[in-house]
Order: C-alpha cells, then sequence, then structure tokens
C-alpha cells in the first residue's frame, strides 16, 4: 500500500465524518480549516490560529474534530487551547 494514498484516504474519511456528523446534528459549518502536511505537535500552524482567531472575533461557539489529536498532540498545549477556548465561550467536541 503506498503510505501516502493511504494518509489522504484516512483524511479524506475524517473530513466525511465531520460534514456527516455536523449535517446530522442540524447545524452550521461556518468554515473548515486545514493544515496541510503539518504535524500536529506543531504550536504555530496557520490554520490554528485561524480557528482561534475566528474564535476570539464571534460568533463561533463550538469547534468539531474527529479526534484532539487533530488539535495537537502536545498534551500540555492541549489544555492551554481548551483553556483558551472555554475562556472565549467556544465548547470542544470530538466525535470520535
Amino acid at each position: 500500500m503506498n503510505p501516502i494514498l493511504g494518509r489522504v484516504t484516512a483524511v479524506a474519511r475524517q473530513w466525511s465524518a465531520l460534514r456527516t456528523f455536523v449535517e446530522n446534528q442540524g447545524w452550521i459549518c461556518q468554515r473548515e480549516y486545514r493544515d496541510e502536511e503539518m504535524t500536529g505537535l506543531t504550536r504555530d500552524r496557520a490554520a490554528l490560529r485561524e480557528v482561534l482567531e475566528a474564535c476570539r472575533a464571534g460568533p463561533t461557539n463550538l469547534v468539531v474534530v474527529t479526534d484532539l489529536s487533530r488539535i495537537n498532540r502536545n498534551t500540555p498545549l492541549l489544555f492551554e487551547l481548551a483553556a483558551k477556548l472555554d475562556g472565549m465561550g467556544v465548547r470542544g467536541k470530538v466525535i470520535h
């Protein structure tokens, strides 16, 4: 199996699962954020910055991810990000 193809397929399945979940909840997706080929260990990622900026600006009140590792794979930073979102009145939802 081509590992790149496998990764692309896995990522496509994650996006499909997110879209289906949001639709089934009757929610409206304002925007999808992606960091192409960036590790979840990296703090400085364009899409992550954009999510935080959108949450600060409002009216975003929920961030949905397939897995916590999609936000960050560094546990202390993950807690820091969760506290920031909570401070902005934004909930997080993990679907898997």
